[in-house]
């Protein structure tokens, strides 16, 4: 899946209790460097939205991360992690496309955006994993996904820049790759 595009990824997600050793990847196309030998260049390639379930004392406690890969390593631009145990939360990444040949990623929890990151298109390298919901084989342990995923949908173009209300239902269109 080319990063270098406007698009929006979202899905209803329910976290369960959280684990004191993984992380939870809810979705992406990132590829780590140690775990996959295409990728050379960089620590990451590709993204992916993770909720880290670590101890209070860890930093990245309750924290929700959208890393992206640069030709640095890969960059976690931080945001609260939706509550655990019971409810359902719409999670949405969006990436734009901006004037100067940049790129924005935005993250939206439950229609509010939490977080963003500006990068420069020469930054992203295309990863050599295809889209996924949930952690790869590429993803470094311990990972998997704690919860239910309810519904997702990958869409050409930005349906959210400001805050919205989340749809209750997924509807298909034109835009849904």
């Amino acid at each position: 899946f080319d990063v270098n595009r406007d698009f929006t990824a979202e899905a209803w997600i329910r976290l369960s209790t959280q684990s004191p050793l993984s992380t939870n990847y809810v979705m992406g196309n990132g590829a780590m460097r140690p775990f996959h030998p295409a990728v050379t260049e960089t620590g990451l390639a590709g993204w992916f939205l993770t909720m880290h379930a670590l101890p209070a004392q860890s930093s990245a406690a309750g924290m929700m991360a959208l890393q992206i890969g640069t030709g640095e390593g890969s960059e976690e631009p931080q945001g609260p992690t939706p509550p655990w145990g019971g409810a359902w939360h719409h999670v949405a990444v969006c990436n734009k496309a901006l004037p100067d040949g940049a790129f924005r990623f935005a993250l939206f929890c439950d229609g509010r955006q939490v977080l963003q990151q500006n990068r420069p298109s020469a930054q992203v390298f295309a990863s050599p994993v295809d889209f996924c919901l949930g952690p790869t084989e590429q993803s470094p342990p311990p990972t998997g996904f704690q919860g239910d995923m309810k519904a997702f949908r990958l869409s050409a173009g930005l349906r959210y820049e400001t805050s919205f209300e989340p749809p209750a239902v997924f509807t298909s269109d034109a835009n849904v790759l």
